[in-house]
Protein backbone atom coordinates (compact mmCIF):
# COMPACT_ATOMS: atom_id res chain seq x y z
CA UNK A 1 0.00 0.00 0.00
CA UNK A 2 2.90 2.33 0.71
CA UNK A 3 4.31 1.99 -2.81
CA UNK A 4 0.85 2.59 -4.24
CA UNK A 5 0.54 5.78 -2.21
CA UNK A 6 3.90 6.97 -3.45
CA UNK A 7 2.97 6.32 -7.08
CA UNK A 8 -0.53 7.68 -6.81
CA UNK A 9 0.11 10.81 -4.82
CA UNK A 10 3.78 11.41 -5.67
CA UNK A 11 4.86 11.81 -2.07
CA UNK A 12 6.07 9.50 0.71
CA UNK A 13 3.36 7.84 2.76
CA UNK A 14 4.72 9.51 5.88
CA UNK A 15 4.16 12.92 4.29
CA UNK A 16 0.70 11.88 3.17
CA UNK A 17 -0.20 10.91 6.73
CA UNK A 18 1.28 14.12 8.08
CA UNK A 19 -0.66 16.25 5.62
CA UNK A 20 -3.92 14.43 6.30
CA UNK A 21 -3.39 14.12 10.06
CA UNK A 22 -3.79 10.33 10.00
CA UNK A 23 -2.34 7.85 12.45
CA UNK A 24 0.30 5.35 11.20
CA UNK A 25 -1.17 2.28 9.49
CA UNK A 26 -4.59 3.91 9.25
CA UNK A 27 -4.87 4.63 5.52
CA UNK A 28 -6.19 2.49 2.71
CA UNK A 29 -6.25 3.21 -1.01
CA UNK A 30 -8.89 1.33 -2.99
CA UNK A 31 -10.45 1.58 -6.46
CA UNK A 32 -13.43 3.94 -6.46
CA UNK A 33 -15.52 1.24 -8.12
CA UNK A 34 -15.15 -0.90 -4.98
CA UNK A 35 -15.83 1.84 -2.46
CA UNK A 36 -19.50 0.91 -2.10
CA UNK A 37 -18.90 -2.85 -1.91
CA UNK A 38 -20.58 -4.55 1.10
CA UNK A 39 -17.25 -5.61 2.66
CA UNK A 40 -15.86 -2.08 2.46
CA UNK A 41 -19.10 -0.77 3.89
CA UNK A 42 -18.87 -3.09 6.89
CA UNK A 43 -15.25 -2.24 7.56
CA UNK A 44 -15.65 1.47 7.01
CA UNK A 45 -18.63 2.23 9.20
CA UNK A 46 -16.37 4.25 11.51
CA UNK A 47 -14.19 5.92 8.87
CA UNK A 48 -13.29 9.40 10.06
CA UNK A 49 -12.65 10.91 6.66
CA UNK A 50 -12.99 9.87 3.06
CA UNK A 51 -10.90 11.46 0.31
CA UNK A 52 -11.33 11.23 -3.45
CA UNK A 53 -8.52 11.87 -5.91
CA UNK A 54 -10.12 12.29 -9.37
CA UNK A 55 -6.77 12.68 -11.08
CA UNK A 56 -5.10 9.77 -9.31
CA UNK A 57 -5.39 6.46 -11.08
CA UNK A 58 -3.74 3.11 -11.43
CA UNK A 59 -4.25 1.12 -14.61
CA UNK A 60 -7.00 3.55 -15.58
CA UNK A 61 -9.00 3.18 -12.34
CA UNK A 62 -10.04 6.13 -10.22
CA UNK A 63 -9.11 5.65 -6.59
CA UNK A 64 -10.22 6.88 -3.20
CA UNK A 65 -8.46 6.91 0.12
CA UNK A 66 -10.16 5.72 3.29
CA UNK A 67 -8.76 6.80 6.63
CA UNK A 68 -8.57 4.41 9.59
CA UNK A 69 -10.05 1.43 7.80
CA UNK A 70 -7.09 -0.74 8.77
CA UNK A 71 -7.26 0.16 12.44
CA UNK A 72 -11.00 -0.36 12.48
CA UNK A 73 -10.75 -3.76 10.82
CA UNK A 74 -8.13 -4.91 13.33
CA UNK A 75 -10.17 -3.61 16.27
CA UNK A 76 -13.30 -5.26 14.91
CA UNK A 77 -11.50 -8.58 14.64
CA UNK A 78 -10.27 -8.32 18.22
CA UNK A 79 -13.73 -7.39 19.47
CA UNK A 80 -15.28 -10.34 17.64
CA UNK A 81 -12.71 -12.71 19.14
CA UNK A 82 -13.27 -11.29 22.64
CA UNK A 83 -17.02 -11.66 22.20
CA UNK A 84 -16.62 -15.27 21.11
CA UNK A 85 -14.46 -15.99 24.15
CA UNK A 86 -17.03 -14.40 26.47
CA UNK A 87 -19.84 -16.43 24.90
CA UNK A 88 -17.81 -19.64 25.25
CA UNK A 89 -17.09 -18.81 28.90
CA UNK A 90 -20.77 -18.15 29.63
CA UNK A 91 -21.78 -21.38 27.90
CA UNK A 92 -19.25 -23.31 29.99
CA UNK A 93 -20.56 -21.70 33.18
CA UNK A 94 -24.13 -22.54 32.20
CA UNK A 95 -23.14 -26.21 31.95
CA UNK A 96 -21.10 -26.39 35.16
CA UNK A 97 -22.23 -27.15 38.70
CA UNK A 98 -20.84 -24.39 40.89
CA UNK A 99 -20.49 -26.47 44.06
CA UNK A 100 -18.61 -29.48 42.69
CA UNK A 101 -17.14 -28.21 39.44
CA UNK A 102 -18.76 -31.10 37.57
CA UNK A 103 -20.98 -30.58 34.57
CA UNK A 104 -24.67 -30.15 35.37
CA UNK A 105 -27.74 -31.73 33.78
CA UNK A 106 -27.60 -29.40 30.81
CA UNK A 107 -23.96 -30.24 30.20
CA UNK A 108 -24.65 -33.94 30.63
CA UNK A 109 -27.45 -33.95 28.09
CA UNK A 110 -25.23 -32.22 25.54
CA UNK A 111 -22.40 -34.69 26.20
CA UNK A 112 -24.73 -37.69 25.97
CA UNK A 113 -26.11 -36.56 22.64
CA UNK A 114 -22.58 -36.51 21.25
CA UNK A 115 -21.76 -39.88 22.83
CA UNK A 116 -24.85 -41.56 21.44
CA UNK A 117 -24.13 -40.14 18.01
CA UNK A 118 -20.55 -41.46 18.17
CA UNK A 119 -21.81 -44.82 19.46
CA UNK A 120 -24.11 -45.06 16.46
CA UNK A 121 -21.32 -44.25 13.99
CA UNK A 122 -18.71 -46.55 15.53
CA UNK A 123 -20.98 -49.29 16.92
CA UNK A 124 -19.93 -48.56 20.51
CA UNK A 125 -21.62 -49.27 23.82
CA UNK A 126 -21.35 -47.90 27.31
CA UNK A 127 -23.01 -47.73 30.71
CA UNK A 128 -24.84 -44.97 32.56
CA UNK A 129 -24.74 -45.03 36.38
CA UNK A 130 -27.27 -43.05 38.42
CA UNK A 131 -26.04 -42.36 41.97
CA UNK A 132 -28.02 -40.91 44.88
CA UNK A 133 -26.68 -40.08 48.35
CA UNK A 134 -28.88 -41.89 50.88
CA UNK A 135 -30.67 -39.82 53.53
CA UNK A 136 -29.02 -36.60 52.39
CA UNK A 137 -31.86 -34.58 53.91
CA UNK A 138 -31.05 -36.15 57.28
CA UNK A 139 -27.40 -35.12 56.87
CA UNK A 140 -28.42 -31.53 56.21
CA UNK A 141 -30.89 -31.51 59.11
CA UNK A 142 -28.39 -32.94 61.61
CA UNK A 143 -25.11 -31.37 60.49
CA UNK A 144 -26.18 -28.29 58.56
CA UNK A 145 -26.07 -27.39 54.89
CA UNK A 146 -22.40 -26.44 54.96
CA UNK A 147 -21.46 -29.98 56.02
CA UNK A 148 -23.92 -31.32 53.50
CA UNK A 149 -22.09 -29.40 50.79
CA UNK A 150 -18.84 -30.99 51.95
CA UNK A 151 -20.42 -34.41 51.54
CA UNK A 152 -21.45 -33.63 47.97
CA UNK A 153 -17.99 -32.32 47.17
CA UNK A 154 -16.41 -35.46 48.63
CA UNK A 155 -18.72 -37.71 46.62
CA UNK A 156 -17.86 -35.79 43.46
CA UNK A 157 -14.14 -36.11 44.25
CA UNK A 158 -14.31 -39.86 44.85
CA UNK A 159 -16.32 -40.52 41.71
CA UNK A 160 -13.97 -38.41 39.59
CA UNK A 161 -10.95 -40.26 40.99
CA UNK A 162 -12.44 -43.66 40.10
CA UNK A 163 -13.27 -43.09 36.45
CA UNK A 164 -11.22 -42.69 33.29
CA UNK A 165 -10.54 -39.39 31.58
CA UNK A 166 -12.90 -40.36 28.77
CA UNK A 167 -15.76 -41.04 31.19
CA UNK A 168 -18.24 -38.36 32.22
CA UNK A 169 -19.30 -37.32 35.72
CA UNK A 170 -22.18 -34.92 36.35
CA UNK A 171 -24.20 -33.62 39.25
CA UNK A 172 -27.78 -33.55 38.03
CA UNK A 173 -29.68 -32.70 41.21
CA UNK A 174 -29.28 -31.88 44.87
CA UNK A 175 -27.78 -35.24 45.85
CA UNK A 176 -27.86 -37.04 42.50
CA UNK A 177 -24.92 -37.80 40.26
CA UNK A 178 -24.59 -39.50 36.89
CA UNK A 179 -21.52 -41.35 35.68
CA UNK A 180 -21.16 -42.31 32.03
CA UNK A 181 -18.69 -45.15 31.47
CA UNK A 182 -17.88 -44.89 27.79
CA UNK A 183 -16.83 -47.71 25.47
CA UNK A 184 -17.42 -50.48 27.98
CA UNK A 185 -19.70 -53.49 28.19
CA UNK A 186 -22.60 -53.81 30.61
CA UNK A 187 -20.69 -56.52 32.47
CA UNK A 188 -17.62 -54.35 32.96
CA UNK A 189 -19.82 -51.40 33.83
CA UNK A 190 -21.56 -53.46 36.51
CA UNK A 191 -18.21 -54.42 38.04
CA UNK A 192 -16.95 -50.83 38.08
CA UNK A 193 -20.24 -49.60 39.52
CA UNK A 194 -20.04 -52.07 42.40
CA UNK A 195 -16.47 -51.03 43.12
CA UNK A 196 -17.47 -47.37 43.14
CA UNK A 197 -20.45 -48.00 45.39
CA UNK A 198 -18.28 -49.97 47.83
CA UNK A 199 -15.73 -47.12 47.96
CA UNK A 200 -18.40 -44.49 48.57
CA UNK A 201 -20.11 -46.59 51.25
CA UNK A 202 -16.79 -46.92 53.08
CA UNK A 203 -16.25 -43.15 53.18
CA UNK A 204 -16.47 -41.36 56.52
CA UNK A 205 -16.24 -37.59 56.97
CA UNK A 206 -15.40 -35.98 60.31
CA UNK A 207 -14.81 -37.47 63.76
CA UNK A 208 -16.75 -38.14 66.92
CA UNK A 209 -20.23 -36.66 67.06
CA UNK A 210 -19.57 -34.90 63.76
CA UNK A 211 -18.95 -38.15 61.90
CA UNK A 212 -20.87 -38.52 58.66
CA UNK A 213 -20.93 -41.91 56.99
CA UNK A 214 -21.73 -41.78 53.30
CA UNK A 215 -24.02 -44.34 51.72
CA UNK A 216 -25.26 -44.28 48.15
CA UNK A 217 -27.82 -46.05 46.03
CA UNK A 218 -26.84 -46.82 42.47
CA UNK A 219 -28.54 -48.01 39.32
CA UNK A 220 -27.06 -48.70 35.91
CA UNK A 221 -28.29 -48.98 32.35
CA UNK A 222 -26.39 -49.88 29.21
CA UNK A 223 -26.58 -47.83 26.02
CA UNK A 224 -25.56 -48.11 22.38
CA UNK A 225 -26.06 -46.12 19.19
CA UNK A 226 -29.73 -47.06 19.00
CA UNK A 227 -30.55 -45.89 22.51
CA UNK A 228 -32.96 -43.02 23.16
CA UNK A 229 -31.39 -40.51 25.55
CA UNK A 230 -34.56 -39.96 27.58
CA UNK A 231 -35.20 -43.70 27.86
CA UNK A 232 -31.72 -44.65 29.07
CA UNK A 233 -31.73 -41.88 31.68
CA UNK A 234 -35.16 -42.92 32.94
CA UNK A 235 -34.19 -46.59 33.17
CA UNK A 236 -30.97 -45.82 35.07
CA UNK A 237 -32.95 -43.58 37.44
CA UNK A 238 -35.54 -46.33 37.96
CA UNK A 239 -32.80 -48.87 38.72
CA UNK A 240 -31.29 -46.51 41.28
CA UNK A 241 -34.59 -46.16 43.15
CA UNK A 242 -35.02 -49.93 43.09
CA UNK A 243 -31.59 -50.23 44.69
CA UNK A 244 -32.55 -47.61 47.29
CA UNK A 245 -35.68 -49.55 48.26
CA UNK A 246 -33.68 -52.76 48.55
CA UNK A 247 -31.04 -51.13 50.76
CA UNK A 248 -33.72 -49.76 53.06
CA UNK A 249 -35.02 -53.30 53.49
CA UNK A 250 -31.44 -54.53 54.12
CA UNK A 251 -31.61 -56.70 51.02
CA UNK A 252 -28.95 -57.35 48.41
CA UNK A 253 -29.02 -54.36 46.03
CA UNK A 254 -31.24 -55.18 43.08
CA UNK A 255 -30.64 -51.92 41.22
CA UNK A 256 -27.38 -53.41 39.99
Amino acid sequence: MESAARRLLNEPREELQKNLGAEPMSLAVIPEALSDAPMVGRLATEIVRRFSFPDANYDGERLILLERIIDFAANAEREIQEQREKIAELEALARTDELTGLINRRGLEAALEQLLSAANRHDEEGVICYIDVDDFKGINDKHGHARGDKVLQKVAEIISDHVRLDDIVARVGGDEFVVVLTRTSLRNGLRKAKELQHTLDATVIGKGCNTIRINVSLGIQGYDGRTCLADVMAMADHAMYADKRARKLSLVPIGL
